[in-house]
């Protein structure tokens, strides 16, 4: 469960990081619009719930699809297609952006996760071999 928390803390970190980069705000700006756009479409056009408009929105964009809600009108199909093209796209992009801030982040402050761990500096520090004077 550890190792859980603490890929869910590198992927806050991440985020949190990215969020000083114009570039970054610009595809979370995207990707919450997308998501927005089709709850909207899906909630007036398939006559969902907001919510089940929001599920909808948020699984298909991420590819999980349990199959329980699908679009049942033409129009509906079709803005999935197209919706799924582009979007999909526009997700990845800001999940690997995620990924980089926290790779970045993890580079500057390399020993917070041992740390956090055991309560030590690095360690790698701890292991290293002894640093041997060289003689005149």
């Amino acid at each position: 469960m550890l190792p859980f928390f603490l890929a869910l803390n590198q992927f806050w970190n991440g985020i949190r990081a990215g969020l000083r980069d114009p570039e970054f705000q610009a595809l979370l700006t995207l990707a919450l619009s997308l998501i927005a756009i089709g709850t909207v479409f899906y909630h007036g056009v398939e006559g969902w719930t907001w919510f089940n408009a929001f599920y909808f929105s948020t699984i298909t964009l991420t590819t999980v699809s349990f199959g329980d809600l699908y679009p049942h009108s033409g129009f509906g199909k079709l803005f999935t297609m197209i919706y799924l093209l582009l979007g999909i796209g526009i997700l990845l992009s800001l999940i690997n952006a995620i990924a980089l801030h926290a790779i970045t982040e993890n580079q500057k402050n390399p020993g917070r996760i041992s740390r956090y761990l055991f309560g030590t500096k690095r360690i790698a520090e701890k292991n290293a071999a002894p640093k041997t004077e060289k003689t005149d």
